[in-house]
């Protein structure tokens, strides 16, 4: 019996997500990419992204903590938006 390859994409080398204060809603950002996500999935992701902001601008966590925290939420996303849109993933 014959080995069946499955294709998949690959993400594109410009995806990126903005964390700033200002930075738009991140279900905008993946939208505005051309790429699909699940709502509930991206909203729990928005909590998670203020959590981290109440905690450093609170001095519970220092500024190497938080770096680690934005990266460990960027891989998070990155894993969804892979997985959602059926894409090969490099996490940081």
């Amino acid at each position: 019996m014959e080995a069946q390859t499955v294709k998949t994409k690959r993400l594109p080398d410009t995806f990126g997500i903005r964390f700033g204060l200002l930075s738009p809603k991140i279900a905008k950002q993946i939208k505005e990419q051309g790429l699909k996500y699940n709502g509930d999935d991206v909203e729990e992701f928005e909590r998670m992204r203020d959590a981290i902001f109440t905690l450093g601008f609170g001095g519970l966590i220092i500024d190497s903590q938080e770096k680690k925290l934005w990266i460990k939420l960027y891989n998070k996303i990155l894993r969804h938006v892979g997985k959602v849109n059926k894409c090969n993933i490099k996490p940081l």
